[in-house]
C-alpha cells in the first residue's frame, strides 16, 4: 500500500502576501489518517488469514522515511523508494 506524508492539520496556515500560504516555523509533517486506517485493515486481515505480508511505500525526500517509521511500529514491512 502506499504511504502519503502530508501536513499535520493541527498545522496553523497563514495567508501571506499574493496569497501564498505560510507556515511559520517548520511545518510538522504525518501520515495521511486514512492511510493509517488501510494499515490496521490490512494488518487485522493478515492476522485473520494467518499468513501474508503488509508492504507499505513512500515516494519522497528522505523525511518520508518517518511515515515508514510508524508503519514499522505497527508490524508493517516498508520499502521507501
Amino acid at each position: 500500500m502506499a504511504i502519503k506524508q502530508v501536513p499535520d492539520t493541527a498545522t496553523q496556515v497563514k495567508i501571506g502576501a499574493g496569497g501564498k500560504a505560510h507556515r511559520p516555523g517548520r511545518h510538522h509533517l504525518d501520515r495521511l489518517p486514512y492511510d493509517e486506517f488501510a494499515v490496521e485493515e490490512a494488518l487485522r486481515i493478515k492476522e485473520k488469514r494467518g499468513q501474508g505480508e503488509v508492504v507499505a511505500v513512500c515516494l519522497g525526500p528522505d523525511r518520508a522515511k518517518e511515515a515508514l517509521r510508524s508503519c514499522l511500529a505497527m508490524d508493517v514491512t516498508a520499502a521507501s523508494i
